[in-house]
């Protein structure tokens, strides 16, 4: 059988909320959420988009950590976007004029 993990759990307990409180806000049973944190059952994305508004996440957050986008840096982000500034700027020039 396969295991379905994801971060529910954990981020439920900093959350500092009970299974049968996710649960009804959710609108599932609390035996449900058990087998969703345990990994036997697994979720669809508007099961996981309904999680993810109720532990005020990103649904991609209730993923394990390995399977998670990679995040960029606040440095790694002024670089974007100074580079998108200057390629917006650029989109003016024509193709021959940038070459030279």
């Amino acid at each position: 059988m396969e295991k379905y993990n994801n971060r529910i759990k954990e981020i439920r307990k900093i959350r500092q909320m009970t299974q049968a409180e996710l649960a009804k806000i959710v609108g599932v049973a609390t035996a449900y959420i058990t087998m969703i944190e345990n990994g036997t059952r697994d979720m669809d994305t508007s099961l996981m988009r309904r999680i993810a508004s109720a532990l005020k996440v990103k649904p991609y957050e209730l993923l394990p950590l390995e399977e998670q986008p990679e995040t960029l840096t606040e440095e790694e982000k002024a670089i974007l976007a100074l580079f998108r500034k200057s390629k917006a700027s650029n989109s003016d020039v024509p193709p021959t004029a940038k070459a030279e």
